[in-house]
């Protein structure tokens, strides 16, 4: 686990799998991105699984995307598979990906993290 209460010299963090626990505003890209019951996100998320326990806002686009019961997402999401669970809580627009389409997520990273937020990778 990784505390990025200090950005690294890149403002980046690189990781085919996290897991976000607290605040971050940026874009994360990645294999399999998993936002936990604390975590309050405000950006884009290209994956290829996502997983949202916590609040998220903006843009998603995944193969495969599963909402928790306790979540709530605001915004647009791109997937070829949603899993909304009773209970979650989702503001927004929802669109299938086109066959044949993969999200672009060659090179896993967080830009512009928050202070204090954590990453386990």
């Amino acid at each position: 686990m990784r505390r990025l209460s200090e950005p690294p010299p890149s403002d980046d963090v690189q990781a085919r799998s996290m897991h976000i626990d607290g605040a971050i505003k940026g874009s994360l890209s990645g294999s399999k991105i998993v936002l936990g019951a604390n975590a309050d996100v405000d950006g884009d998320i290209t994956a290829t699984a996502v997983t949202i326990h916590g609040h998220f806002r903006g843009q998603i686009e995944a193969q495969a995307i599963h909402l928790r019961s306790a979540c709530h997402v605001e915004g647009t999401i791109r997937h070829r598979s949603l899993t909304v669970e009773l209970g979650a809580r989702f503001d927004g627009e929802s669109h299938p990906l086109p066959d044949g389409h993969a999200p672009e997520s060659a090179s896993p990273t967080i830009a512009a993290p928050a202070p204090a937020a954590l990453v386990r990778a």
